[in-house]
């Protein structure tokens, strides 16, 4: 066991700067893919998505699973939006390029892994994957070639290429791009045959995801295209799991996408998708594990990270005192109220509880006792800069779309109290766009708030009184512009510092 004092961290906030291995927490929406339930992982920035993306490329074992991880920054949009189906409808133009996308990378991992040789050994799969084999080398000239480089600018090498029928099914018979119509088409001829020959070789096949991650990249939907390609690759993933679960072929194709993105976009069959295919990443601050647990997360991390026994109950005794904080509530909630229930936000927090806890330790005389666990004091310390850590993630998150988002917030600075009325909200606005130029009316500006949870609104929660609900608790409540009273996000007050008055303050004694 390591002391706390000696404990540097409890991770990172980023899923790319920490340590999988390490401290991965398997979930629900983690089983729910692996089992091959659902496909589309929708959640908010932050919520662990890039988490999952990463704990299964980890699982990759080189023989009888394997996961290619496909994410999208600095990928050539303008070459893929070359190969559109203009015969389709618009938002299924892109159907086909995703399709043969993920057929590609499939093929790239089954000629390549390492069991290759004797897994195919009946002469149909062998002669099939021989075929596909031959096809690459054509046109990308090496089996492992950048996901990047799939659609060439000068259409694909087919001339004198063919399959025969009793091998997979499907003859290509020497088609060229120039003599079959467009790039589209082309590729639906050819997706035909990959399919065909994913048939043939399927019983022999490891088990193999194609992930699709950083689907924000050029983010802009007021882009037609960008829309269409994101609903082209949200149909074509659904048409492969179905595809894939009715031919018992033991393959995968996975979608990661943020909440904000999959909720603004408009399709026919958006309802199928949402019912079948879309698991939510959505975190709870629960003591008693259940679902997507966050007191699972942290427990799990405080375990990893003090080196505690796997059998030990409650890890989080073990670095946080039993002292309740002030009124009855406990520390780990104390901390996830101050959260939009993410665990980069927990994780933050813990970390910089951690280094106010070192902190005050190194205050102690050298003959005096020093504390073996956080107390109340290193929680409430390590507010100030956690709450300029989370003004910061709503800077990232908003900053691209909404530039001069940083300017309407001095609406709430103005008002400088956590909670308030419309009234005096109006009253802040306009002093504040008499300096400051406004794109949002008083209501739209409201609104904008509640979007991003920056602010939540009075509202009856049955039985147990009223709340201030934010959007991130539930996204299917609609904001009321007129409520009674509107409450900016606890873990903003000390970065906008904002003060607690009247009912505010005697309610703080419980948050």
């Amino acid at each position: 066991m390591r002391l706390l004092k000696e404990v540097r961290d409890f991770g990172a906030i980023a899923a790319e700067d920490d340590d999988i291995k390490r401290f991965f927490v398997q979930t629900p929406v983690y089983e729910d893919l692996m089992k091959g339930d659902r496909q589309v992982v929708v959640g908010r920035k932050g919520s662990g998505k890039t988490a999952l993306y990463l704990a299964l490329i980890d699982r990759t074992d080189g023989k009888s699973f394997f996961a290619r991880g496909l994410p999208f920054s600095d990928y050539p949009w303008a070459l893929h939006a070359r190969y559109a189906h203009e015969a389709t409808t618009r938002h299924e133009r892109f159907l086909s390029s995703w399709r043969f996308l993920a057929f590609m990378e499939l093929f790239k991992v089954l000629l390549t892994e390492s069991d290759r040789g004797s897994r195919y050994q009946g002469s149909a799969a062998r002669d099939a994957m021989a075929s596909v084999e031959k096809f690459i080398q054509d046109n990308w000239g090496a089996i492992a070639f950048d996901y990047k480089k799939t659609f060439p600018s000068g259409g694909f090498k087919l001339s004198g290429f063919s399959l025969a029928p009793q091998v997979a099914g499907f003859a290509l018979g020497g088609v060229n791009v120039q003599r079959s119509g467009s790039l589209g088409e082309t590729l639906e001829r050819l997706n035909e045959w990959l399919w065909n020959v994913l048939l043939a070789i399927g019983r022999y096949a490891p088990t193999v995801y194609i992930l699709f991650d950083e689907l924000d990249a050029g983010y802009d939907l007021a882009s037609d295209d960008y829309v269409d390609r994101v609903i082209g690759l949200l149909l074509a993933v659904r048409k492969l799991s179905r595809e894939f679960k009715d031919s018992e072929l033991p393959f995968h194709a996975i979608a990661f996408l943020r909440g904000d993105i999959y909720d603004s976009l408009h399709f026919g069959d958006k309802n199928k998708l949402t019912d079948r295919n879309v698991t939510y990443l959505a975190w709870n601050d629960d003591l008693n594990y259940r679902g997507c647990s966050l007191k699972q997360l942290i427990d799990h991390r405080v375990r990893e990270a003090i080196d505690l026994p796997q059998e030990t109950r409650d890890p989080w005794s073990q670095a946080f005192d039993d002292d309740v904080m002030r009124g009855t509530q406990h520390k780990f909630n104390h901390m996830t109220f101050r959260s939009y229930l993410r665990p980069r936000d927990i994780i933050k927090f813990a970390n910089c509880a951690l280094n106010e806890y070192k902190q005050r330790i190194a205050r102690v005389p050298a003959n005096g006792t020093r504390p073996s666990l956080m107390n109340n004091a290193d929680i409430i310390s390590a507010r100030k800069e956690y709450s300029r850590y989370l003004l910061s993630e709503l800077d990232d998150e908003i900053a691209a779309t909404t530039p001069r988002w940083n300017d309407y917030m001095e609406v709430l600075r103005q008002i400088q109290a956590t909670r308030f009325t419309r009234q005096t909200f109006d009253e802040a606005y306009a002093g504040v766009g008499a300096r400051v130029v406004m794109d949002e009316g008083a209501a739209g500006l409201l609104s904008f708030f509640y979007r991003y949870s920056i602010i939540g609104f009075e509202r009856s929660a049955g039985a147990s009184g009223l709340e201030h609900h934010f959007r991130y608790l539930d996204e299917t409540i609609s904001f009321n512009p007129d409520a009674r009273s509107f409450m900016v996000h606890r873990g903003l007050k000390e970065a906008l510092e904002l003060r607690e008055t009247g009912v505010d303050a005697l309610d703080s004694q419980n948050g």
